[in-house]
């Protein structure tokens, strides 16, 4: 009888979603970056000899259920360089890390050059 009732609250408590993120150029024609949550942090990968404007992507594997990442939209303008990704938010921008604070979500970058 315990074994099916925890089976049964294990299917009741919502799992955390996992949040998928790609850095384009401009033109959404070269990937710079792309990055996943594992184990409640961002882990992200980021082209480190690129400088200019770039529109990074987000979003959420399965139904967008709960308050997890309330105001997060879809689509950010923003700058990548030399490695640093700047979002633009409202009037001004948040490096990567400032920006997924607000969803209590520690960031790791790691950097790749390309030819």
């Amino acid at each position: 009888m315990k074994k099916l009732l925890l089976t049964a609250l294990l299917f009741l408590v919502p799992s955390a979603q996992s949040l998928q993120m790609m850095v384009w150029d401009r033109d959404l024609e070269t990937k710079l970056g792309y990055g996943q949550t594992r184990s409640g942090r961002m882990e992200a990968e980021l082209v480190e000899n690129y400088t200019g404007p770039v529109v990074v992507l987000f979003s959420t594997d399965g139904e967008a259920e709960g308050p997890q990442y309330d105001g997060l939209k879809s689509r950010y303008e923003g700058t990548l360089d030399g490695g640093k990704l700047l979002l633009k938010v409202g009037n001004s921008s948040q490096s990567l890390g400032r920006f997924l604070d607000e969803y209590k979500l520690p960031t790791s970058v790691t950097f790749r050059r390309t030819k």
